[in-house]
């Protein structure tokens, strides 16, 4: 993963991602799949700019928190330098950290699969309260888990979502 920017961002089984950019979902019928265009229409909230002290997410309203680090599950995903400890192709699940949980705080992640790059997006509901947001604060965690086939990667539209490429 690129873009750790401290060492407690490590946990005992995954590591913390922080609060990127903030968007307002997609408004589309329901079942009808998304373009890339409705994407690049997606409502931005919050960007690269500091809000001063944080950004208030009212109780009930649904946003999508861009993660600020780049999840990178090509290639060969080592534990240390050592390359006797690879891994192997992994896939990466992201779910929301206990103390959200305990606010009322309803996280919705998603697999990234093998060979996925990109800056993923988290749907995030606070439900009995408002919610305080700033950029960088620590919101959720992934943690990793081997791939079922080394064969197959993705390849979908998600690939390199939010890079600049």
């Amino acid at each position: 993963m690129q873009g750790i920017k401290s060492e407690d961002q490590y946990q005992v089984n995954g590591i913390d991602l922080t609060v990127g950019k903030i968007y307002l979902p997609i408004d589309l019928p329901f079942g009808e799949k998304p373009t890339e265009q409705d994407y690049v229409k997606m409502p931005l909230i919050l960007e690269d700019e500091d809000v001063e002290p944080y950004w208030v997410i009212s109780k009930g309203q649904p946003v999508l928190v861009e993660i600020a680090e780049t999840i990178n599950l090509s290639g060969d995903v080592t534990k240390t330098s050592n390359p006797n400890d690879y891994l192997g192709p992994l896939i990466g699940y992201a779910v929301g950290r206990s103390s959200l949980l305990r606010i009322g705080v309803l996280l919705s992640g998603a697999f990234w699969d093998n060979s996925y790059v990109g800056k993923g997006k988290l749907l995030v509901i606070p439900m009995y309260q408002d919610l305080l947001l700033k950029k960088g604060m620590r919101f959720a965690q992934i943690a990793f888990w081997p791939a079922n086939t080394s064969d197959k990667q993705y390849n979908g539209s998600y690939q390199k979502e939010g890079l600049k490429v």
